[in-house]
């Protein structure tokens, strides 16, 4: 009768130690060890790099496809002659000729350089001042940040 009479004691040393087995089973399942970490480490450093790879060839591929547009609008007597496409061609003329520097980030040398062919084209992409009754939209905001950002990694890599 005893054996239906339900058990008040646990044994707590069996019980300890079978949960422990359990614990250093799954732990040693899962451990990650430092090879493998280095191998995630190495590769997403290349993931990294073929992606800025990829920005700065999307990047370079705008800036010529956008520049042979203007070319084109500018050899068009007839869309050059108007008087928006003028002002407009006015504006990137101008920025042409006097860009402004790149801003200098800090942990870039306080040097001033010349400006380079490069430093004209990207001044050129800059979009045209707007009015000041409408502030630019997020995904204008997004494209100049991104812009920027494909400009100083330019400068870096050049």
């Amino acid at each position: 009768m005893s054996s239906l009479l339900k058990s008040t004691h646990i044994d707590r040393d069996d019980f300890d130690a079978d949960h422990y087995a359990d614990f250093i089973r799954d732990s040693h399942r899962s451990r990650i060890t430092l090879d493998q970490l280095d191998i995630a480490r190495r590769q997403h450093r290349k993931k990294e790099k073929l992606l800025s790879r990829i920005h700065y060839l999307k990047m370079k591929e705008h800036i010529r496809v956008k520049n042979d547009f203007i070319r084109k609008i500018e050899q068009d007597i007839r869309i050059s002659n108007l008087p928006s496409v003028k002002e407009t061609l006015k504006a990137q003329r101008r920025q042409y000729l006097t860009p402004s520097p790149p801003p200098i980030s800090n942990d870039q040398s306080q040097e001033l350089t010349m400006p380079t062919k490069h430093d004209r084209k990207s001044h050129q992409l800059d979009n045209h001042p707007k009015s000041s009754k409408q502030p630019d939209s997020p995904r204008t905001e997004r494209s100049k940040a991104n812009l920027n950002k494909f400009n100083h990694m330019d400068l870096l890599l050049g």
